[in-house]
């Protein structure tokens, strides 16, 4: 579950400087009008949440707090409120680059209208619950144990194997990347208690999933307990996909320039990792996550609170910085980007 968010004057500070949102929200008015922003930002919102509310899935949920967005929506919801408040004030004009960003926000609406996409269920829901809280799975498998003198806080990335089945006139793929014949070192990192990683992100090429639109459906990292049985405790995790068109950095919040969406969270997640070297801790995720490859690279983001547990992860040197495949986190202090990383498999599908 998430708490929504209403959007506010201030928040759309932080994509609109000052000197333009300014006289946007208050020059030449008409009579008795207080402000543009006001009635912008109900419109923009109530279509938003009746968009949700009439997904081809049966519809979501949406939050009892009036004009309440979904987190992974705040942004785009922003660039929709700035673009309505720019129509009725057509003089002051938002450069040609801002715009295009602004106008993008009206294309992942359309994913949620055609119920690829699904928001997060909120915390104070204003109907019932239509929608199910994804759990993680647990697959087990064998593999060298990892020991804690292999920590390095290092972590892999993947490459391809593909499995294909047939289903509904929709192609199943399962994507792993890098491929774990190189393996040869263990992380820490995020999943190792002593560390304090609240945040990690992970790059993956566009190329290796080809140029076709894809849904993917579910991810899942491969990993190894520091003792056989261990549980993973944690506070607040979410998993989220992105865009991103930019080199990768330490600066997380730079990382991506697609939507981010949040397609999987829980406020208290156990999770076991019985067994090591296989994808074990997975996530699925319905409706799914909408890629465009042409778009850019694929971002994986994890935030959370480990409270206990400790869990390691075989690394790949296969990865460089050539094949976009990189990590970098937080733990205290920015780190990265490494250009080993954390191997994932990702289960998509195809038109």
């Amino acid at each position: 579950m998430a708490t929504w968010t209403t959007i506010t004057l201030q928040k759309l500070a932080s994509y609109l400087e000052n000197g333009l949102l300014t006289p946007l929200n208050s020059k030449d008015l008409a009579a008795g009008q207080t402000d543009r922003f006001t009635q912008a930002m109900t419109d923009v919102t109530n279509e938003i949440r009746q968009i949700l509310q009439s997904s081809p899935n049966g519809g979501y949920t949406i939050s009892a707090t009036p004009n309440a967005v979904p987190p992974e929506l705040v942004r785009p919801a922003c660039y929709m409120v700035l673009l309505a408040m720019q129509a009725s004030c057509p003089a002051l004009v938002i450069d040609k680059d801002k715009r295009s960003i602004f106008e993008k926000a009206y294309t992942i609406l359309d994913d949620y209208r055609a119920g690829k996409l699904r928001p997060s269920y909120p915390a104070d829901p204003a109907a019932s619950d239509v929608q199910s809280t994804p759990d993680a799975e647990v697959v087990r498998g064998h593999c060298p144990v990892a020991t804690y003198h292999g920590l390095r806080g290092l972590l892999v990335v993947w490459c391809a194997i593909f499995a294909f089945a047939f289903s509904a006139g929709a192609t199943s793929t399962i994507l792993v990347i890098p491929p774990t014949n190189n393996v040869d070192v263990v992380s820490g990192v995020p999943f190792f208690t002593p560390l304090g990683v609240t945040r990690f992100q992970q790059v993956y090429p566009a190329s290796a999933f080809g140029v076709a639109h894809v849904t993917i459906t579910n991810v899942s990292f491969a990993l190894a307990p520091f003792n056989f049985g261990t549980t993973l405790g944690f506070t607040n995790f979410q998993l989220a996909l992105a865009v991103t068109t930019n080199a990768f950095t330490s600066t997380l919040v730079s990382n991506y320039t697609g939507f981010y969406t949040n397609v999987w969270g829980s406020s208290n997640l156990s999770l076991t990792v019985s067994s090591n070297g296989t994808f074990n801790a997975n996530f699925t995720f319905t409706g799914g996550y909408g890629y465009q490859p042409t778009n850019g690279n694929l971002v994986v983001d994890v935030t959370m609170t480990l409270t206990n547990g400790n869990a390691t992860a075989n690394l790949n040197d296969w990865a460089t910085p050539s094949n976009n495949v990189q990590r970098a986190w937080t733990a205290g202090s920015p780190y990265g980007p490494d250009v080993e990383a954390l191997p994932t498999s990702f289960n998509y599908s195809t038109p």
